[in-house]
């Protein structure tokens, strides 16, 4: 069982079947049950507010990128927070704004992380002609970026070539 990637289903759903359920996502049949009513007991967050927490840090994600482009965001703007439980990136990015951040983006504040099946999510929504870009946070930590390591290379190269830190 996997946090964040298991669902527990009848036996009519054979193991390895993958769901998406609306406002949690994609998840994986691995379990009948009786594991996941042991971890609901264990549960500490509602999904509600787990809900806000990925809420904010997309929020967060688009008033950073807002800052960088000088682009106002919000919800009928170029930069907008994808509303919960609907498909795509997290971070819905239009026009000017694509153009100038060319980036798909899912956000992921969650305790227990689960980078793998994440990054997968974030390649499957990864719009053409962008680059896919996973936004991590968890409590009392900062947000982090992951992203393909080439892409990342080519990105800083130039950066790096400009300010003399490289030849070449």
């Amino acid at each position: 069982m996997v946090p964040g990637v298991t669902v527990a289903a009848g036996k009519d759903l054979p193991f390895g079947t993958e769901l998406y359920i609306r406002g949690i996502g994609k998840r994986i049949v691995q379990d009948r049950g009786a594991e996941i009513m042991n971890m609901k007991k264990k549960r500490k967050i509602k999904i509600s507010s787990a809900k806000a927490k990925g809420r904010k840090l997309q929020q967060l994600v688009c008033e950073k990128i807002s800052q960088i482009l000088g682009i106002p965001w919000g919800k009928d703007e170029m930069i907008a927070s994808r509303e919960m439980g609907q498909s795509g990136t997290d971070v819905r990015l239009v026009g000017e704004a694509k153009r100038r951040f060319p980036f798909s983006i899912e956000c992921k504040w969650q305790e227990s992380w689960s980078l793998p099946s994440w990054i997968k999510q974030a390649k499957e929504n990864r719009e053409e002609g962008t680059d896919w870009l996973l936004i991590c946070k968890k409590s009392r930590m900062e947000p982090v970026v992951v992203m393909d390591a080439e892409r990342f290379f080519e990105i800083v190269q130039p950066y790096l070539r400009e300010i003399g830190k490289i030849g070449g």
